[in-house]
């Protein structure tokens, strides 16, 4: 017994180095990726210093920029991880850099509604969650005018546990430092390269007291089993890194949760059946006095886009709707923001119908996928411009979807595309 004690402890020194071994490689490793990590951001910093140092006119005023931060975001890391690797690069491109955080849900929403000084940039500092704050807040504050709302541009910078149009933004190297993400994204906001994004509203369509207004989103809305489980996370939170398997693993057998009447209309570029519904194709008023526009820098008050009268242009298919009843484990509506693939360049939301039934073991490894590739998949799909969900409603269940991965009451509602809404900065 002895004998094969001692082999059995040899053979674990063979495979096992000792401390003394072990302790060196792992600090020579941290101050590797410590070391990266400064130079990197020092790069950067040049690069943003150049534009700071760049002569403006006299009467030129710097340029003005209004950070929106979430400070409870990752757990409560944004605000360290802005203050580590955004804000350098932000204050040495000679912008004027004026940082808001929220207190509380809905804190993104009443900042922006609220804001008092001209803006030239609103740079979003947290998850999926704050940026639809945010994007509510500007549509809401401009009355649903899409028109301003594309005057100020909107910087992501990724700082939340979820952030769903940010590989549409930035590229993303899988072999790179996850801190670059963010550099990058500080650093799109300096270049001031844009690009417009398609937005979603959505609105409830019950009787509602006076002044209830949409909610807008930029990637997904998402109800059923999938959902639950992606928003259970944090409950296995000791779990560390594999707590999204976790949430699979323990959810057991998905019940069809989604029952619902859903109506939908076929996509259009714009028509004059849209024109009725849908304030983005509507003229811009050029002598309007509305009080917003005195928070509008005067230089990008100017539009040189050609105007289109939809108005004239008939589409017989656009007010076609199609009614059907749903039932299944998951419902996700998505933009392209974050499902950019498809044949069709009419703007469009992708609708995705799961399973109505679905064993154990097919709903985990469809979870470790999604978990993996962050894609939505379904045996049905279909492409549409605005849907209507009339749910069948449980009493004894409180049941609820994601709009941009945050939890809202399931009740009816009525979804609506509107196509490049929001200008974003980008690489």
């Amino acid at each position: 017994m002895c004998e094969k004690d001692q082999n059995s402890e040899n053979s674990l020194q063979i495979i096992l180095p000792p401390p003394y071994r072990i302790i060196p490689f792992f600090y020579c490793h941290f101050y590797f990726i410590r070391s990266s990590k400064s130079c990197m951001l020092r790069e950067y910093c040049e690069t943003a210093a150049q534009f700071g140092e760049a002569p403006i006119g006299a009467v030129q005023k710097p340029r003005h920029i209004t950070v929106i931060l979430n400070p409870a975001a990752n757990r409560r890391q944004a605000k360290l991880q802005y203050e580590l690797y955004c804000a350098p690069i932000l204050n040495l491109s000679g912008a004027s850099v004026d940082v808001l955080q929220t207190t509380g849900e809905g804190g993104g929403r009443t900042l922006v509604e609220k804001l008092s000084t001209e803006t030239d940039a609103i740079i979003v500092a947290g998850g999926d969650g704050t940026v639809s704050e945010v994007i509510t807040g500007l549509l809401r504050r401009f009355e649903g005018n899409i028109h301003k709302a594309l005057q100020i541009p909107i910087g992501i910078l990724p700082l939340g546990r979820t952030n769903s149009v940010i590989k549409s933004l930035v590229k993303i190297d899988e072999n790179e430092l996850k801190e670059k993400v963010l550099t990058d994204a500080a650093m799109n906001v300096v270049n001031e390269k844009t690009k417009r994004l398609d937005v979603i509203s959505v609105q409830l369509t019950e009787d509602l007291p006076i002044g209830k207004r949409p909610i807008y989103a930029l990637s997904s809305v998402e109800w059923g089993a999938l959902r639950n489980a992606d928003a259970a996370q944090d409950k296995y939170w000791y779990y560390g890194v594999f707590r999204n398997y976790m949430s699979y693993l323990f959810h057991g057998t998905p019940k069809s949760e989604v029952q619902t009447e859903l109506s939908f209309t076929p996509p259009c570029t714009g028509c004059n059946n849209c024109f009725s519904i849908r304030k983005d194709l509507h003229k811009e008023e050029g002598h309007s006095k509305k009080w917003w526009h005195y928070f509008l820098p005067v230089m990008s008050r100017q539009s040189s886009e050609k105007t289109v009268d939809y108005s004239s242009i008939i589409n017989p298919d656009c007010s076609q709707v199609t009614n059907k009843k749903v039932e299944s484990i998951n419902l996700a509506i998505t933009t392209t923001n974050i499902q950019p693939e498809s044949s069709s360049d009419i703007p469009h939301l992708n609708v995705y119908i799961a399973e109505p039934e679905m064993s154990y073991i097919d709903f985990v490894k469809k979870g470790f996928k999604r978990i993996e590739d962050r894609v939505f998949e379904a045996p049905e799909s279909f492409e549409a411009h605005i849907l209507e969900l009339h749910p069948v409603l449980k009493t004894d269940e409180e049941m609820y979807f994601s709009i941009d991965n945050e939890p809202y009451e399931v009740r009816p509602v009525k979804i609506t595309l509107l196509p490049k809404s929001i200008n974003v900065f980008c690489s």
